[in-house]
């Protein structure tokens, strides 16, 4: 299995944190949450500010207006799909953490799991049948230019 560094560095932090809490007079499940809700909130900004890159104002000198325009129109239409999925994943997963954070036993931290994993199920599907849907697009758009 390989652990990322951020999953190291989330381990020892959950480990510290606990140790600190437990000093305090607080409990080491406070201190965990607390520490893995600021390391979650820190991977996803680390990860989209990794994954955005920086616009760029140059354009090739071969592409024609009209190509640029229907590429750009293009770029941003599957970019607002894109943005659209990644919300959709981010609120799942915050729904997923509030879950955890309001239950009380381990029977609801199962519940909250089965949800957490339906409700992938049915973003994954979701995800699925646009991007069939996009690719039946794309193959009439090429059948019709032909």
């Amino acid at each position: 299995m390989k652990l990322s560094l951020s999953s190291i560095v989330v381990v020892f932090a959950g480990v510290f944190a606990s140790s600190i809490a437990m000093a305090e007079g607080g409990t080491a499940a406070d201190a965990v949450t607390n520490t893995v809700n600021q390391a979650v909130s820190g991977a996803v900004s680390g990860a989209v500010n990794a994954v955005v890159p920086t616009a760029t104002t140059s354009t090739p000198a071969t592409s024609t207006a009209t190509t640029a325009n229907n590429t750009d129109a293009a770029f941003q239409e599957s970019k607002t799909e894109h943005v659209a999925i990644a919300q959709e994943r981010v609120q799942m997963v915050q729904k997923y953490l509030a879950c955890l954070q309001a239950t009380t036993d381990q029977a609801g931290i199962k519940n909250c799991r089965d949800v957490a994993k339906k409700d992938g199920d049915v973003l994954e599907a979701k995800i699925k049948a646009q991007q069939e849907l996009n690719k039946q697009e794309r193959q009439a758009k090429k059948a019709a230019a032909h």
